[in-house]
């Protein structure tokens, strides 16, 4: 008999016993015909959101402690926002229609409203009282949306943060929506933009004085390149990004608000940031950069562009290893007396203060660059009744969102290189 006689036999009397099995035992069903009894257990792999939320349980639960929970609930939770207004249009009527909803330009309240002591962290302050002025602030000739006077006791505020930023908020606890901007009929341009007020702090940092000449080193999607434009102080604005979509993009969305963006003030250059020193080298007054990161927020609520889908765990790794290279090659680009800012959208130790100590330890001992980061304490007082900062980091500020203020994460450090 053939092999596949054989095997035709052998399957056959297979079949036969089972046939004669399901007779003696006619409750018994053939393995094929049997149902799973009970509810069927999906066995879908977790959303990119959802492995986002997991990673940054155990990491924050570590290093945040009872901190991470409130944070925690405030970013899963609709975010508070502000409308950065176009000052380079009339910005009387936009200002006025947002003061008859209620919201404040935060800038100006901090700066000529008095600041607190929030020297003890968040918690013991009550941000709904009304603050006496310091009798130390001269606010002689202080004007809607400039920056021109008024001084903490021992030092001018002013002067440290760059001028002219208008953004308007809403009060704390009040998650009352902004009005779509609207166009400005002579120009064809948008009269503010809306984001997150936290995004502006790193800008105000900067500290951009009239004729600078400043770098912002990976600039998409644009929010800070817009703002750093608002101040109307830099004589030459260096605009980078390394993909060149992302660049397009940004000239786009620039061109909402300003109806030049190109020529003597503003350079758009597609390039990686880590090799930028091999083009232009401490010829910078002022460097921002804002690294990619985990983007905390985006990431717990949003699968699209999710940096924690399984294809781009390596990318995730090595994220610190991408901001060391961007800041020192930012310090590099910086010239001596100048200052650099580095920002990040996450709350990760890793990322933040850990990135800059590296920095700050390599870029001496292997480019002979001193660099040394600033206190940032007067950025706290002047700001800390309008978002939440947590009480203890290392070197620089970092937003946490908390649900009566509801913006962040951002982390911002400023740096002076003195060699």
């Amino acid at each position: 008999m053939s092999r596949a006689g054989i095997g035709l036999c052998t399957t056959r009397g297979r079949a036969s016993v089972r046939a004669f099995l399901c007779r003696m035992k006619p409750n018994v069903q053939p393995r094929r015909l049997r149902q799973r009894k009970g509810p069927v257990v999906a066995s879908n792999k977790p959303s990119p959101s959802e492995s986002a939320l997991r990673s940054l349980d155990k990491q924050y639960w570590l290093q945040l402690g009872n901190d991470w929970p409130p944070a925690r609930i405030a970013m899963l939770c609709e975010p508070m926002y502000g409308a950065l207004l176009n000052n380079t249009i009339d910005t009387d009527a936009c200002a006025k229609s947002l003061e008859a909803r209620g919201a404040r330009d935060f800038v100006k309240d901090a700066l000529y409203d008095g600041i607190p002591d929030l020297s003890e962290g968040r918690r013991d302050v009550d941000v709904n009282s009304d603050f006496t002025p310091d009798p130390t602030i001269d606010l002689q000739g202080a004007t809607h949306g400039s920056a021109t006077s008024g001084a903490t006791a021992g030092s001018d505020v002013t002067k440290r943060i760059s001028p002219n930023i208008l953004c308007y908020t809403f009060p704390r606890g009040e998650v009352t929506r902004l009005p779509e901007p609207s166009l400005n009929p002579p120009k064809g341009i948008l009269d503010y933009h809306i984001m997150d007020p936290a995004a502006l702090l790193p800008v105000l940092a900067l500290g951009v004085q009239y004729g600078d000449r400043v770098l912002d080193l990976c600039a998409a999607p644009g929010n800070k390149t817009l703002a750093l434009l608002q101040t109307g102080c830099c004589s030459n604005l260096v605009v980078n990004d390394s993909l060149m979509s992302r660049l397009n993009r940004l000239r786009h969305f620039l061109r909402s608000f300003l109806p030049h963006v190109s020529g003597d003030l503003v350079d758009f250059v597609n390039s990686d940031g880590r090799s930028w020193p091999g083009h232009e080298s401490s010829t910078f007054d002022k460097v921002l950069v804002d690294v990619p990161c985990s983007a905390d927020r985006h990431s717990i609520l949003q699968d699209e562009d999710n940096i924690f889908i399984n294809q781009r765990s390596g990318e995730r790794r090595e994220l610190p290893a991408l901001q060391l290279s961007l800041l020192m090659s930012a310090l590099q680009c910086c010239r001596v007396g100048g200052s650099v800012v580095y920002t990040t959208s996450s709350l990760s130790k890793q990322q933040n203060t850990q990135v800059v100590s590296e920095a700050v330890y390599r870029s001496a001992a292997s480019l002979s660059i001193d660099a040394r980061p600033d206190d940032l304490s007067y950025m706290r007082r002047a700001f800390g009744r309008h978002f939440c900062f947590h009480p203890t980091v290392a070197v620089g500020q970092m937003v946490v969102p908390y649900l009566p203020l509801n913006f962040g994460p951002v982390y911002f450090c400023k740096m002076t290189r003195h060699a």
